[in-house]
């Protein structure tokens, strides 16, 4: 069964397609022993150098969710401290920013 986390990245990819921007892959695992991926990603080589930027969908912000809580938010700076080290750009968005369009509208301004 999806997940509703599931439904809002596959609404904000579809919002991606739609405005024409570059398509994101989707789980993306990015870390070599690490079973982590991200929600959305895109990797382009920019003026010779390679440009990796995530975004990760974040749910539950306002009722406890795992993101929002101590053991699941330490194991999430871990990953994005991780990605960082990795070369890795990381956004992050809310669900409430899908459905709002806020998150298109980022995604937007990173693509200028």
């Amino acid at each position: 069964m999806k997940s509703k986390h599931h439904d809002f990245v596959a609404d904000l990819a579809w919002q991606i397609m739609v405005a024409k921007l570059p398509v994101p892959g989707r789980e993306l695992k990015f870390h070599p022993t690490r079973k982590w991926r991200f929600d959305l990603a895109w990797i382009f080589v920019d003026c010779g150098e390679e440009v990796k930027i995530a975004l990760e969908v974040e749910g539950a912000v306002w009722s406890q969710g795992r993101h929002t809580r101590g053991s699941g938010f330490v194991k999430d700076i871990i990953k994005y401290n991780e990605a960082q080290l990795l070369g890795w750009q990381v956004y992050r968005v809310t669900t409430g920013d899908v459905t709002t369009g806020n998150a298109l509208k980022l995604i937007e301004r990173i693509f200028k």
